[in-house]
């Protein structure tokens, strides 16, 4: 093997099986009322830790993300929802931004790594993920707003909502 196969070896295996770790731990969506779960990839770093905000966005979710952020602080959210209501959504993004909180399109997903300790602390990673229909209306009211191409579907806002969504972004 020349030394340029041996050197590409030896900086791909590594990503490889880090991402088969993130891929092979990956639990199914959340299909259920959106919830906030505080997250991190056990850094000490900025964005090292951050709120998983994941499922469908009912009436409850404004309030429940405040009973959040009232014990939690708020870091930067990472949605993954597949939407769900439209005037819930948009009442979440105004506390969101009355909360100045940074918003991203991410999936929070464990990351093992067979080499660890079992009694290693838990991490997490992130993958990529979804914001779709209602949840845009949410993801608007970010300071800031972090989203990769694929991941914002606005489709599911009803066409009755969308003067007040203009308004809304005006």
């Amino acid at each position: 093997m020349t030394r340029s196969w041996a050197r590409i070896l030896w900086l791909a295996v590594p990503a490889l099986v880090a991402g088969q770790a993130i891929a092979a731990g990956a639990p199914p969506r959340a299909t259920g009322p959106m919830t906030f779960v505080s997250a991190s990839n056990g850094g000490n770093c900025i964005g090292c830790e951050w709120t998983a905000a994941e499922g469908t966005i009912t009436a409850a979710t404004p309030a429940a993300f405040d009973a959040y952020v009232a014990e939690n602080g708020c870091p930067t959210l990472h949605f993954d929802s597949p939407g769900g209501d439209p005037a819930a959504a948009m009442a979440l993004g105004r506390k969101i931004r009355e909360h100045c909180v940074d918003v991203e399109v991410g999936r929070t997903v464990p990351y093992e790594d067979p080499t660890l300790p079992a009694d290693s602390p838990k991490v997490e990673d992130t993958a990529s993920g979804r914001c779709e229909g209602a949840c845009v209306l949410a993801f608007l009211g970010g300071r800031s707003r972090t989203v990769e191409a694929g991941e914002l579907a606005s489709g599911g806002v009803p066409e009755s909502l969308r003067p007040q969504v203009a308004s809304y972004l005006s």
